[in-house]
């Protein structure tokens, strides 16, 4: 073989040899061409790779510039409002400033009205004192003038006796030799004298009542107002009165006082009834506006009501005395003992319909 080989011509080894040359050189780029087909397919998939991850990315670069884009009109709004709070701030500072003066201006006033108020504080203080001032003067003056009263009161009845007594003892020693005028002048001058001595008593009982101490203690005013009756009764035994008496509860008070007050009214009562055939008294308590009020209810001769205010008021009536005898004093009395218990006295009534009388007293704390 090698002969045949050695035997060959020189042109044809030469072109074996390229032959083989250009196979190996064929092979050598076919398995070169393997490995970049492998590299080219590896480069395609990860070219396909960062395509899809592009894709992704792609998509969120939109979502991220759709979300830019919301951003910029959610900023766009944003900027609306921060102008629009800018200007609310400025008006809000413009109407600071304003208020801030109106402020001062309150401020201002209510200075003012401080030093108002003081001003009228230092001359409500001025008036107290002077009102505390004239109340000594006024304590002073009616302790004054009851004194007077009662010295005066007890000084007439001295007088008053001896002209009672004279005047009895002419009508006894010489009345059946004087003739009937000067036995009438002489009777009308006793009936005075009683009448003013009557006059004087209450006087000084209207007295004793502005410096009496009053002696409370719980005081049951049914027995009083059944002792009054018992009295009133023995002093018309003529008379037929129908008189009812309702639950009567007891009270924190000066008894002694307290059964004056309804020796006046009760004795009121029965004087004024004197005309009624059907004569009737009615003693009781009732609710008024929640406080418990004492009555003497009657139907006898009453009073016009315009003229109520003058009922307690010394010396005042509203009726003739040729009519009803009195002094004008006693429902003074009442009230003066009233209000010495804190209460309050008042009347209602109308002509020739009767009258009633109502009363209330303080409540104790303890009560």
């Amino acid at each position: 073989m090698q002969a045949q080989l050695a035997s060959r011509p020189q042109g044809h080894r030469e072109r074996e040899k390229d032959l083989r040359d250009f196979q190996r050189a064929m092979l050598n780029i076919l398995e070169d061409s393997e490995v970049e087909k492998k590299r080219l397919e590896t480069a395609q998939t990860a070219t396909l790779n960062i395509l899809e991850d592009f894709a992704e990315e792609k998509n969120r670069f939109a979502q991220v510039q759709t979300a830019m884009l919301n951003i910029l009109e959610d900023f766009g709004e944003e900027r609306s409002r921060f102008a629009q709070m800018q200007t609310a701030t400025l008006n809000i500072l413009e109407d600071s400033d304003a208020e801030k003066m109106r402020l001062q201006q309150s401020q201002g006033a209510f200075l003012n009205i401080l030093e108002d108020i003081d001003l009228e504080k230092s001359k409500v203080t001025t008036a107290y004192e002077n009102i505390e001032t004239v109340n000594v003067e006024l304590r002073a003056a009616v302790n004054e003038l009851d004194a007077f009263s009662y010295s005066v009161s007890h000084d007439l009845r001295g007088p008053l006796r001896a002209i009672d007594g004279f005047s009895q003892i002419l009508l006894k020693q010489y009345g059946p030799a004087l003739s009937e005028e000067p036995r009438e002048y002489l009777q009308l001058v006793r009936n005075n004298t009683v009448q003013m001595g009557k006059l004087v008593d209450d006087l000084l009982t209207f007295s004793r009542l502005g410096r009496q101490p009053l002696s409370k203690q719980m005081v049951p005013i049914k027995t009083i107002v059944e002792q009054v009756l018992r009295d009133v009764r023995q002093q018309a035994e003529d008379r037929s009165v129908r008189v009812s008496v309702g639950q009567l509860r007891s009270i924190w008070g000066d008894p002694a006082l307290l059964k004056q007050v309804f020796v006046n009214l009760i004795g009121n009562a029965f004087k004024y009834t004197r005309r009624r055939t059907d004569a009737a008294v009615e003693i009781g308590t009732c609710d008024i506006g929640g406080e418990q009020a004492f009555f003497v209810r009657d139907n006898g001769a009453g009073f016009d009501m315009q003229y109520a205010g003058q009922l307690f008021k010394v010396f005042q009536r509203l009726h003739r005395a040729e009519d009803f005898e009195g002094t004008g004093v006693g429902l003074a009395i009442v009230q003066r003992i009233v209000h010495r218990h804190g209460g309050r006295v008042w009347a209602e009534a109308a002509v020739d319909q009767g009258a009633v009388f109502y009363f209330t007293t303080e409540v104790p704390h303890h009560a």
